[in-house]
């Protein structure tokens, strides 16, 4: 008797070694039969909402999707891969199952029109990559203003269109010239598409002072090696 329970036991051990096997081998793919997903994420909640008008706030922005995320994006890190203009300090991005958690150091301040853009490169579990750019706006007490202000960065040696430059905008005093790059002065902040078109929307009126360089560690400052136009 105690054999047969013992022979019993080593067949039951040798099952669950198996089914354990196959378990560590199973890979995340579409399931069988089913069509195959070649749709890039898509957002479908923001918090603050589309044209909420707020109170002054240090929490995260919280950016939700139709489906899960991958941890990296497909330039690599998530950091980057959300701009926020005007822009007060680091960024940071907190990645979740389905959504993204964003924070600015120094907050969201009173009486601005923030606008947030995720880049398309978040990506789903299966490598497909958001279609186009996903932007929303809302505001901590100032008055929302359908305006734009859009224009082309080109290479002046290539004369080609310059994709990812990081243009930044700044109000200008004609009556103080190096006053556009005073402390305080929010930044607004514009990445080029695949045409090389930049677009600042929903900025209060005025003359600004642009700049546009090619970010190539991503510090979100213009470094001695990166050329400015």
């Amino acid at each position: 008797m105690n054999g047969n329970l013992t022979v019993t036991n080593l067949g039951c051990l040798r099952r669950i070694a198996v089914l354990i096997l196959l378990t560590a081998c199973a890979r995340l793919s579409n399931p069988s039969g089913g069509p195959v997903d070649r749709t890039g994420p898509q957002v479908v909640e923001t918090v603050p909402d589309t044209f909420a008008v707020v109170e002054a706030f240090d929490d995260a922005i919280l950016i939700t999707f139709d489906e899960r995320i991958s941890e990296r994006s497909s330039t690599g890190s998530l950091e980057g891969s959300v701009q926020i203009s005007p822009e007060s300090g680091e960024i940071q991005v907190r990645h979740g199952a389905r959504a993204l958690e964003i924070k600015m150091q120094g907050g969201f301040k009173s009486d601005f029109v923030y606008r947030v853009t995720v880049l398309p490169v978040i990506r789903d579990l299966f490598q497909n990559v958001m279609a186009d750019p996903f932007e929303f706006v809302f505001s901590t007490g100032a008055e929302m203003t359908p305006n734009a202000l859009a224009g082309t960065i080109i290479d002046r040696l290539t004369e080609t269109a310059v994709e990812g430059a990081r243009v930044t905008a700044r109000i200008d005093d004609p009556g103080d010239p190096g006053g556009a790059y005073k402390d305080g002065v929010p930044t607004h902040v514009a990445i080029t598409d695949t045409g090389g078109v930049y677009a600042f929307r929903y900025m209060p009126s005025g003359q600004y002072r642009l700049a546009a360089f090619v970010d190539q560690n991503r510090n979100n400052e213009a470094d001695d090696f990166e050329q400015i136009g």
